[in-house]
């Protein structure tokens, strides 16, 4: 076995087949080291060290003490705590199913705390260059290597992607997930797509839009064996944590039920009332309602023969889900990153150099330069309050691209199936 092995490894290193395969490893890992090292003595301070000690500590508390998540709190003022120098201010109530806290698992076992921040931090950020790299293929687009990199940059320190990863939750993990079920849907390996879809429910709120429109066009595109799966992952992911805690669903369940703090559990007025307290007027409750029906009847007036067609369905439902929070997090933001992708890839295919370079000084603008500037004026991370108008423009901004590229999805005169060229 071992013998054979050795033969495998032997002929990836040596054969030519595979030189490329071989420099993307070598320059991922080096671009791994460089990012940790970055993360750990330039970025600690701007990460939210709090946020990520509280995952950590819920993980400790599932997976080395054996008791609940849901019913235990995080200690906030133990000796650990001190020693870190971390205020912990009010913790929230953990709501998430409970094997969303596996992707914190290994870092448990780091015992310096920044070491393991860094980590978590350049891991996300590796995430972005493969979701970037995984839309391309999406799409596509053949780019150099050089300008994928580039590219890959200029998505991560965008504000939507810059800031989800130093509030260090796990939007870059489930969207890099979401496109890679939706990536094995277009090459038709439904079984593999269904496994991707469940190991992405792990905070099915966030993202609910998105994963509903996900899961419909499954059913409509006669693909139920992507949901089959995703529901049979969910099940052996809930059947496997019982070990460590035997009545965690229910548990959950008594949260969402009794400590609901989000919505459809709570009426839209008192949860908007929670984010914007000056805000009293019927029409804001109304907001839900205008978004559902505007997206049955993008859903059926909309052909859906072909992946790009299907793609402007989901990218819409990323635009349109920030707006059910009001942004008031940014993790439903992370989003924002697909629908720019997606716009800018068939701008690219369709327009002049000269607007090209518009289009993507604009963007620079909006995404990159404003918030740079607005965050070294206040000295500060950026909050979701600082963040409204950005976050108003871009959807805007994300909706008119969204209708104007679909003259071209949507029209069959137009060279619209590239993406389901074998």
């Amino acid at each position: 076995m071992f013998a054979e092995i050795k033969k495998v490894t032997q002929y990836l290193l040596t054969d030519k087949k595979y030189i490329d395969l071989r420099k993307r490893i070598l320059f991922t890992f080096l671009a791994f080291l460089v990012l940790i090292l970055i993360d750990r003595f330039a970025l600690p301070r701007l990460a939210s060290q709090n946020e990520f000690y509280v995952s950590l500590a819920r993980t400790r508390i599932v997976f080395q003490g054996n008791l609940s998540a849901y019913e235990n709190e995080v200690n906030r003022s133990s000796e650990n705590v001190k020693a870190l120098g971390i205020t912990l201010g009010e913790i929230k109530q953990f709501n998430l199913p409970m094997y969303s806290l596996l992707f914190y698992l290994p870092y448990i076992y780091i015992p310096d705390f920044h070491w393991a921040l860094a980590l978590w931090l350049a891991t996300n950020q590796i995430l972005c260059y493969f979701t970037f790299s995984l839309l391309l293929d999406i799409f596509k687009v053949k780019l150099e290597e050089k300008y994928k990199i580039a590219g890959a940059l200029a998505l991560l320190i965008s504000y939507f992607s810059l800031l989800n990863i130093l509030n260090t939750n796990l939007s870059m993990l489930q969207i890099f997930l979401l496109m890679a079920a939706f990536y094995k849907v277009v090459s038709k390996e439904y079984v593999f797509s269904g496994i991707l879809f469940g190991l992405a429910t792990f905070n099915p709120f966030a993202l609910f839009i998105p994963m509903a429109m996900f899961f419909t066009l499954n059913f409509q595109q006669n693909r139920g064996v992507v949901n089959l799966w995703m529901a049979i992952t969910v099940g052996l992911l809930s059947m496997a944590l019982v070990i460590f805690d035997m009545r965690w669903v229910l548990e959950m369940v008594k949260v969402w039920l009794l400590k609901a703090d989000f919505y459809p559990l709570i009426s839209y007025r008192k949860y908007i009332a929670g984010v914007f307290p000056n805000i009293d007027s019927n029409l804001v409750t109304l907001l839900p309602l205008i978004i559902f029906f505007w997206l049955v009847y993008e859903w059926l007036r909309n052909p859906k023969e072909n992946s790009a067609q299907e793609f402007w369905l989901l990218s819409l439902a990323f635009t349109v889900n920030p707006l059910i929070n009001m942004w008031d997090s940014f993790y439903a933001t992370i989003g924002y990153m697909v629908v720019f992708v997606y716009t800018i890839s068939l701008w690219y295919e369709r327009s002049t150099s000269k607007f090209r370079i518009f289009i993507a000084g604009l963007y620079g603008l909006v995404l990159l330069i404003l918030p740079i500037i607005q965050m070294l004026v206040q000295k500060q991370v950026l909050t979701s309050h600082d963040l409204y108008s950005y976050n108003l423009f871009v959807t805007f901004l994300l909706l008119f691209n969204l209708y104007w590229v679909r003259l071209w999805v949507m029209n069959p005169y137009y060279y619209v199936n590239k993406l389901d060229e074998p």
